[in-house]
Protein backbone atom coordinates (compact mmCIF):
# COMPACT_ATOMS: atom_id res chain seq x y z
CA UNK A 1 0.00 0.00 0.00
CA UNK A 2 1.34 3.52 -1.13
CA UNK A 3 1.62 6.12 1.99
CA UNK A 4 2.03 9.87 1.42
CA UNK A 5 2.52 11.88 4.67
CA UNK A 6 1.60 9.24 7.00
CA UNK A 7 -1.82 8.16 5.42
CA UNK A 8 -2.83 5.47 3.24
CA UNK A 9 -2.97 6.57 -0.38
CA UNK A 10 -5.89 5.37 -3.21
CA UNK A 11 -4.71 2.69 -5.85
CA UNK A 12 -5.73 5.43 -8.67
CA UNK A 13 -3.29 7.99 -6.81
CA UNK A 14 -0.17 5.78 -7.60
CA UNK A 15 2.12 6.18 -10.30
CA UNK A 16 5.59 5.12 -10.73
CA UNK A 17 8.20 6.75 -13.10
CA UNK A 18 9.43 4.27 -15.60
CA UNK A 19 13.35 4.90 -16.23
CA UNK A 20 14.99 3.62 -19.26
CA UNK A 21 17.99 2.58 -17.94
CA UNK A 22 20.75 0.62 -19.78
CA UNK A 23 20.89 -2.86 -18.09
CA UNK A 24 24.44 -3.12 -16.72
CA UNK A 25 26.29 -6.56 -17.71
CA UNK A 26 27.05 -8.32 -14.56
CA UNK A 27 30.87 -8.09 -13.60
CA UNK A 28 32.35 -11.39 -12.48
CA UNK A 29 35.42 -10.49 -11.56
CA UNK A 30 37.61 -10.32 -8.25
CA UNK A 31 36.95 -7.31 -7.46
CA UNK A 32 33.35 -7.02 -7.62
CA UNK A 33 33.24 -10.75 -5.70
CA UNK A 34 32.49 -9.90 -1.72
CA UNK A 35 33.67 -12.11 0.59
CA UNK A 36 31.89 -12.90 3.29
CA UNK A 37 31.83 -15.49 6.43
CA UNK A 38 29.73 -17.63 3.95
CA UNK A 39 32.07 -17.70 1.43
CA UNK A 40 35.51 -16.53 3.03
CA UNK A 41 36.67 -20.35 3.25
CA UNK A 42 36.07 -21.09 -0.74
CA UNK A 43 38.27 -18.02 -1.58
CA UNK A 44 40.97 -19.24 0.56
CA UNK A 45 41.08 -22.37 -0.93
CA UNK A 46 40.62 -21.15 -4.45
CA UNK A 47 44.00 -18.60 -3.53
CA UNK A 48 45.60 -22.11 -1.96
CA UNK A 49 45.23 -24.01 -5.28
CA UNK A 50 46.65 -21.24 -7.53
CA UNK A 51 49.07 -21.47 -6.00
CA UNK A 52 49.58 -25.44 -5.63
CA UNK A 53 50.86 -27.54 -7.92
CA UNK A 54 47.18 -29.79 -7.82
CA UNK A 55 45.55 -30.40 -10.83
CA UNK A 56 41.70 -30.69 -10.13
CA UNK A 57 39.77 -28.10 -7.62
CA UNK A 58 36.13 -28.61 -7.42
CA UNK A 59 33.96 -26.12 -6.00
CA UNK A 60 30.53 -26.71 -4.90
CA UNK A 61 27.40 -25.48 -2.90
CA UNK A 62 24.32 -24.55 -2.98
CA UNK A 63 22.18 -22.70 -6.33
CA UNK A 64 23.18 -18.97 -5.88
CA UNK A 65 26.36 -19.39 -3.51
CA UNK A 66 28.58 -17.85 -6.21
CA UNK A 67 30.12 -20.76 -7.68
CA UNK A 68 30.03 -19.62 -11.47
CA UNK A 69 31.43 -16.36 -9.99
CA UNK A 70 34.57 -17.97 -8.56
CA UNK A 71 34.98 -20.36 -11.67
CA UNK A 72 34.98 -17.46 -13.57
CA UNK A 73 37.49 -15.45 -11.30
CA UNK A 74 40.10 -18.99 -11.28
CA UNK A 75 39.39 -18.91 -15.39
CA UNK A 76 40.87 -15.61 -15.89
CA UNK A 77 43.61 -15.97 -13.58
CA UNK A 78 45.20 -19.13 -14.80
CA UNK A 79 44.01 -18.39 -18.55
CA UNK A 80 41.43 -21.29 -18.54
CA UNK A 81 38.77 -22.36 -20.99
CA UNK A 82 35.49 -21.77 -18.91
CA UNK A 83 32.70 -24.18 -20.15
CA UNK A 84 29.51 -25.53 -18.85
CA UNK A 85 29.21 -29.28 -18.40
CA UNK A 86 26.14 -29.79 -20.38
CA UNK A 87 28.36 -29.18 -23.41
CA UNK A 88 31.86 -30.87 -22.48
CA UNK A 89 31.50 -33.58 -24.99
CA UNK A 90 30.83 -30.97 -28.49
CA UNK A 91 33.54 -28.39 -26.48
CA UNK A 92 36.07 -29.89 -29.31
CA UNK A 93 39.77 -30.24 -27.87
CA UNK A 94 40.36 -28.81 -24.68
CA UNK A 95 44.40 -27.94 -25.26
CA UNK A 96 44.89 -25.96 -22.49
CA UNK A 97 43.47 -25.65 -18.72
CA UNK A 98 39.79 -25.74 -18.31
CA UNK A 99 36.98 -24.69 -15.99
CA UNK A 100 33.73 -26.55 -15.55
CA UNK A 101 30.84 -25.09 -14.51
CA UNK A 102 27.13 -26.56 -13.84
CA UNK A 103 29.04 -30.08 -13.44
CA UNK A 104 25.51 -31.07 -12.04
CA UNK A 105 24.25 -30.90 -15.48
CA UNK A 106 26.89 -33.24 -16.88
CA UNK A 107 25.10 -36.40 -18.49
CA UNK A 108 27.27 -37.95 -15.69
CA UNK A 109 29.32 -36.11 -13.59
CA UNK A 110 31.42 -38.97 -12.38
CA UNK A 111 33.29 -39.40 -15.91
CA UNK A 112 34.30 -35.58 -15.38
CA UNK A 113 36.88 -36.91 -12.80
CA UNK A 114 38.19 -39.47 -14.80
Amino acid sequence: MAVRNGDPMPAGDVRQIVLDLPAAPPRMTRESYVVSSSNEAAMRMMNAWIASPERLLVICGPAGAGKTHLARILAAEIDARLISAEVLDAAGPMGRALVIDDTDRAANPADLLS
